[in-house]
């Protein structure tokens, strides 16, 4: 992810070359370059946040059977 910051990099250089507005590479580009490289640390540390669960485990607000094993029981009773 942090490698796709090179493409408004790019992009703001290939404004500059071409005589376009310092203000405009600077403002558009180097700045959607900037904002782009503070994202990546954030949405890679979003993913480990909060209590692991393994893929057969249940939240403890889910309902759960009878003694029949047909009707539900609110997990107070």
């Amino acid at each position: 992810m942090g490698a796709t910051t090179l493409i408004p990099l790019g992009d703001a250089i290939n404004v500059l070359v071409h005589d376009g507005s310092v203000v405009i590479a600077l403002a558009v580009h180097a700045l959607t370059a900037v904002l782009m490289l503070v994202s990546v640390p954030l949405l890679t540390l979003g993913r480990s946040v909060g209590p692991a669960r393994s893929a057969g485990t249940t939240p403890t607000s889910t309902p759960t059977q009878g003694v029949s094993g047909t009707e539900a029981v609110s997990p107070g009773r």
